[in-house]
């Protein structure tokens, strides 16, 4: 339903394939449709081998496979799901073996369902930065049958997988790694709980028109190689990832599906039916920096002295590129990064910048980023709960936070009262456009193109919500009306 014709045999989709996670299969319709297919399967079993074992293993293999497929084709914009045919994976102790997957069950169940049709296969997909694995999706005769299913509420077939609610301590290669508990780790998983708990009680709906959805999807191919992963709907449930072995980097909340999509589409959340507004703390790693260096930071951190060149794309372009020198080891490795974001003309942004940023200059190119990240991640954990004491679910995007219109004039104080706890410094805070003032402007504009008279002072904002509410197919499918 969501790809909407758009050819996803191609790299791009390969690459950023669904990971496979089990999900407990509660809807009746869905365990009879999986179950009617598992019987296909069977017999495919039977004619192939005279003997069978473990076939509960297989029946398990088989319903956990096709609801993986039912859920990226019509709750991502990515129908591809990635597994793997290594047996390594599949030994004890790894994901796939405690979750009750067996390595030939697994592979055997796969290789049937491509031969009754059901499934699109690609085997040993690779990408540098990717280990080896494969992809399957939907073929259309599975698509046709998912289709006649004709359910609604999408997002509330899929419960959070297990092992969430994790801290993850990854080393520098970024594959996680054991380590031991202690109190503040408890306090971090403690306070995951709580923060989880609250998300996970709220409908967070991402309140679209069908045609903004078509041109969300066209703004991710087109945006391709800045696309960590596509939006994940039913994905509420937040993690933490520590970086370089060290629990004093990294540290950021992941895991919400609308920390995948473009920032232009995140005016369209709303929360519990309501609509929101998002808080950003401007230039966050910069002004930290400057505070942890006793530094004042003067005037705006991404503008330079020539007023010509602060048009909004050169600001984005600076910012962008700012990050990425904190981050990066050497110029080189910065260099590189920062073309590989289409930003042209690098060497004179980059002695823009550190002609702009003289006192803190000899902070760039020494991967100090990832110890920004944790302290923005300890602001970030402070500001949640703080939130969530006064009754209010709150979702964080990094360096910013998105709540119900009505709750913006706790969280700015309350961000602003961190910040400094932090930081012993003054921040400055930005509100980004609303949907109720995205609305407010098509509509003008519309009125306007019309060349009709029209009072919007005195519009009844329900005239949008009925006016909008039979282009909204998608959302009344995925969370309901």
């Amino acid at each position: 339903m969501l790809n909407l014709n758009i050819n996803t045999n191609q790299a791009f989709y390969y690459r950023k394939a669904m990971n496979f996670y089990v999900y407990k299969i509660h809807h009746p319709v869905l365990k009879k449709c999986f179950k009617a297919i598992w019987l296909q399967v069977l017999e495919k079993y039977k004619a192939k081998a005279k003997r069978l074992r473990s076939l509960n293993k297989r029946e398990h293999a088989c319903m956990h496979i096709l609801n993986n497929l039912f859920k990226a084709q019509y709750l991502t914009f990515n129908p591809w799901v990635g597994y793997s045919r290594d047996k390594n994976q599949y030994l004890k102790g790894r994901y796939r073996n405690r979750t009750r997957f067996k390595y030939e069950s697994f592979v055997q169940t796969v290789d049937h369902l491509r031969d009754l049709g059901l499934i699109t296969h690609k085997e040993n997909i690779h990408f540098p930065g990717y280990s080896f694995s494969s992809r399957m999706k939907a073929s259309k005769k599975l698509i046709k049958i998912f289709d006649s299913l004709d359910l609604v509420n999408l997002t509330s077939l899929y419960n959070q997988p297990k092992e969430q609610n994790q801290i993850i301590l990854k080393d520098k290669s970024k594959k996680g790694i054991p380590y031991r508990t202690n109190d503040q780790i408890t306090g971090w998983k403690n306070n995951l709980i709580i923060i989880n708990k609250k998300i996970n009680e709220s409908r967070i709906c991402l309140d679209m028109q069908d045609a903004q959805y078509h041109q969300l999807i066209m703004k991710l191919n087109k945006d391709k190689y800045r696309v960590d992963s596509f939006p994940d709907f039913p994905a509420t449930t937040l993690h933490r990832v520590f970086n370089n072995c060290s629990f004093k980097e990294g540290g950021r909340f992941f895991g919400g599906w609308w920390q995948s999509i473009p920032r232009d589409f995140r005016k369209f959340i709303t929360i519990n039916y309501k609509p929101t507004e998002e808080v950003d703390y401007s230039g966050h790693h910069i002004r930290i920096l400057y505070a942890l260096e006793e530094k004042d930071l003067v005037g705006q951190p991404y503008e330079v002295d020539d007023p010509s060149r602060n048009t909004p794309d050169l600001i984005q372009n600076r910012k962008d590129a700012t990050l990425i020198m904190l981050n990066s080891r050497n110029k080189v490795q910065a260099a590189h990064a920062i073309k590989n974001e289409g930003i042209k003309n690098i060497q004179r942004l980059m002695l823009d910048i550190e002609a702009r940023h003289s006192e803190i200059s000899h902070k760039f190119y020494t991967g100090v980023g990832n110890k920004l990240m944790n302290q923005d991640s300890m602001i970030a954990e402070e500001v949640m709960i703080e939130m969530i004491k006064l009754n209010h679910t709150i979702l964080p995007v990094h360096d910013s936070f998105i709540v119900r219109n009505s709750a913006t004039f706790e969280l700015i104080p309350i961000m602003e009262k961190v910040f400094n706890k932090y930081c012993n410094s003054k921040t400055i805070l930005k509100t980004k456009e609303t949907m109720l003032e995205w609305n407010s402007e098509q509509e003008k504009q519309k009125r306007k193109n019309s060349n009709s008279k029209f009072n919007f002072a005195n519009m009844d904002l329900s005239y949008l919500i009925e006016e909008n509410f039979e282009k909204k197919t998608i959302v009344n499918k995925f969370w309901n009306p």
